[in-house]
C-alpha cells in the first residue's frame, strides 16, 4: 500500500474516532451542516429525475404521431390553396388596373366582360362572354386584354356574345410590323399546329397543337423583317383599332412573290378569364380584309 493510501486511511480513522468521542449534540449539528451543503445537489438530482420521468411518460404513441402528421398535412394543403387564390386575385387585380388605365385613353370606350363558356373542341376558335347588346355591344366590336388583341364579336345576344379569336382561321387582321411600313394580313390557324419554316422549305404541322400560332401573309417580297419583331393591328381593315398587339415574329419565309411570317400570339388564350370589348366599331359596315397582296400593299 502506498504512503498516500496509508495517510488517507489514518485520516478517515481519526475522523471516525473523533465523531464517536464527540457528544451527541455536536454530531447532530455536523450532520445538519453537511445536509445543508448537499441539499442543492440533491434537489437538482430530483428535478432532473422528474424531468426525465416526464419525458418518458409523455412519449407520443404512433397513432398520436399519425394524427398530428395528418393535421399538419391538411394545414399545409389549405395554405397552398390560399396562396394560389391570392396569386390569382393579385393577377386579376393587376389586369383590371391596367385595363382601367387603358380606359383613360382617348377614343376608347371599354366594357369589361367575363369569359363564361369555352368548348374544348373550339378552344382556340371561339369563347362566350357575359355581355351583349344590352350593354351596347355589337358584331365586329374588337375584344382585347390590356392592349393585346383577342378577337372580335361574331355573334351578339342580349346578355352574352360569341368572340371569334384571332387564332381562328376565319379571323383576319390587317397588321403592321413594328418600326416599319410593311403591312400584311394576320390569320389564325385554329386547332392546326403552326407550319414550321425551315430555310426555303416548309414543313406542315399536325392538327391538335396546344399553342396555335398566327400567320402573317402577303408581306412585301423584299420586306426586311426578322424574328423578335412585334406585330400590331394597322387599323386599316376598319374593324380593329390600330396599335393593338398581335404577337411576336418567330420565323420568316421569303417567297417568290410575297413574304410570310409566323407569329407567336401575345395573348395566353388558355388562361383568359376577363376581357374588354371596345364598344363602337369604326364602322357599322366594317368588313374583314380580303385576301391577296393588293389588299395589303406596303406603304411607299
Amino acid at each position: 500500500m502506498s504512503r498516500v493510501n496509508v495517510i488517507a486511511l489514518l485520516l478517515v480513522f481519526v475522523l471516525v474516532a473523533g465523531l464517536l468521542l464527540l457528544p451527541g449534540e455536536k454530531v447532530e449539528g455536523i450532520r445538519h451542516t453537511a445536509m445543508g451543503w448537499a441539499s442543492p445537489l440533491l434537489r437538482t438530482k430530483d428535478a432532473t429525475g422528474t424531468f426525465v420521468d416526464g419525458l418518458v411518460s409523455k412519449k407520443p404513441t404512433y397513432e398520436q404521431l399519425e394524427e398530428e402528421h395528418r393535421r399538419l398535412f391538411q394545414e399545409v394543403q389549405h395554405l397552398r390553396t390560399l396562396n394560389r387564390t391570392l396569386d390569382d386575385l393579385y393577377r386579376q387585380n393587376s389586369e383590371l388596373r391596367r385595363a382601367l388605365d387603358l380606359r383613360k385613353l382617348p377614343n376608347f370606350e371599354l366594357v369589361a366582360a367575363e369569359v363564361i363558356s369555352r368548348d374544348s373542341s373550339t378552344w382556340y376558335n371561339t369563347l362566350v362572354i357575359d355581355k351583349g347588346t344590352n350593354e351596347g355591344l355589337k358584331v365586329n366590336d374588337a375584344v382585347i386584354v390590356e392592349t393585346k388583341l383577342v378577337g372580335k364579336i361574331s355573334v351578339a345576344g342580349p346578355d352574352s356574345s360569341v368572340v371569334l379569336l384571332v387564332t381562328d382561321e376565319a379571323c383576319k387582321v390587317t397588321a403592321r410590323v413594328m418600326s416599319t411600313t410593311y403591312l400584311g394580313i394576320s390569320e389564325g390557324q385554329g386547332s392546326q399546329s403552326p407550319a414550321v419554316f425551315t430555310g426555303q422549305g416548309e414543313t406542315q404541322g399536325v392538327r391538335g397543337s396546344l399553342t396555335p400560332r398566327l400567320r402573317l401573309r402577303y408581306l412585301d417580297k423584299f420586306a426586311k423583317i426578322q424574328p423578335g419583331m412585334t406585330v400590331f393591328s394597322s387599323g386599316q381593315g376598319r374593324v380593329y383599332p390600330p396599335n393593338l398587339e398581335l404577337g411576336t415574329i418567330v420565323a420568316v419565309k421569303p417567297g417568290d412573290i410575297t413574304t410570310e411570317a409566323e407569329i407567336e400570339p401575345a395573348v395566353d388564350f388558355s388562361r383568359l378569364e376577363f376581357v374588354f370589348v371596345i364598344r363602337g366599331a369604326p364602322s357599322e359596315s366594317a368588313a374583314e380584309p380580303s385576301e391577296g397582296p393588293t389588299a395589303t400593299k406596303a406603304r411607299p
